[in-house]
């Protein structure tokens, strides 16, 4: 019952404060996908709560200047995301899709080393289902809040 209850207000404080991001991140070397989930805000405790409730990430802390207070930001990367975003789902509302999207993409996740002579490396079928699945998550940010 407790744990059931500290999902349920740990979902509900995602949705609203909560971040999930993906990116298709490029190098010489390679192409890969950078993947993480977080929330911010400027009280400590709530973010030390999440990292209680689920015993991994890292918490900074980002200093207060002249125009912004003190933020706290807990993140979490990868797996370990999937799997708080499994846990999450039942009781999420307005990341629901998001966080389905975020889950499959880290189930067909593959690093993926270009080849060096022309027409070597190509991106295989799982490439490009992580790419699409990348670009659903960053849209979903920019939809509509009025319909």
């Amino acid at each position: 019952m407790a744990l059931r209850l500290e999902l349920a207000w740990a979902a509900g404080f995602f949705d609203g404060e909560g971040c999930i991001f993906a990116s298709d991140g490029k190098t010489k070397k390679q192409r890969r996908i950078v993947a993480h989930i977080s929330i911010s805000n400027t009280f400590p405790s709530p973010v030390k709560r999440f990292k209680t409730i689920f015993q991994c990430g890292k918490i900074a802390v980002r200093r207060a200047t002249k125009q912004r207070r003190t933020s706290f930001t807990w993140k979490v990367w990868d797996q370990e995301a999937a799997t708080i975003l499994a846990k999450l789902l039942p009781y999420l509302e307005n990341k629901k899709q998001e966080a389905r999207w975020f889950i499959q993409l880290m189930g067909l996740r593959k690093k993926w080393k270009p080849g060096k002579r022309k027409g070597e490396g190509r991106i295989p079928y799982k490439r490009t289902r992580q790419v699409a699945l990348v670009d659903r998550i960053r849209t979903a940010k920019h939809h509509d809040w009025g319909k």
